[in-house]
């Protein structure tokens, strides 16, 4: 997020500075509404609601040039992260037998730990192969780019 402030905000410093803040702010606030809220019955209608507003925001972040509204969005992607890993784990709590848990989030933490590198690694394989492919082809090099 610094990057895309830099590149289109004057006094980009302050702006940044902001911005984060309002990511804290913004998670901060989800946080104390997750805690004080019920458990929803319908964990995955909540996830699915709250990934389209944070994907919502995200795009908006991405095509809004005032600074106010790159607060407001910011402050909005963050402020679904914390209920949606609440809404996740409840899912997953109420779907996995209790005796079978600790294996299953052991497997599940395990996965997603190495998702990581893996990332890292494929990205730079992925990328070198893509950049070559895609050098003849303007539509596929937007896609890439």
């Amino acid at each position: 997020m610094p990057v895309l402030v830099l590149a289109r905000i004057q006094d980009a410093t302050t702006t940044a500075g902001m911005i984060q803040a309002s990511l804290g702010t913004g998670a901060l606030i989800g946080a104390f509404v997750i805690s004080v809220l019920k458990p929803s019955p319908k964990p995955l209608l909540g996830i699915g609601a709250l990934l389209s507003i944070s994907g919502a925001a995200m795009v908006f972040i991405g095509i809004s040039n005032y600074v106010y509204f790159l607060i407001l969005f910011s402050a909005m992607f963050s402020l679904s992260e914390p209920i949606v890993n609440s809404l996740n784990e409840t899912f997953w709590q109420r779907v996995i037998p209790i005796d079978e848990q600790g294996r299953v989030f052991a497997a599940k933490n395990l996965i997603a730990l190495l998702s990581v590198p893996l990332s890292a690694l494929s990205a730079s394989f992925f990328g070198d192969r893509l950049e070559t492919v895609s050098s003849g082809n303007k539509f596929l090099s937007l896609l890439v780019t």
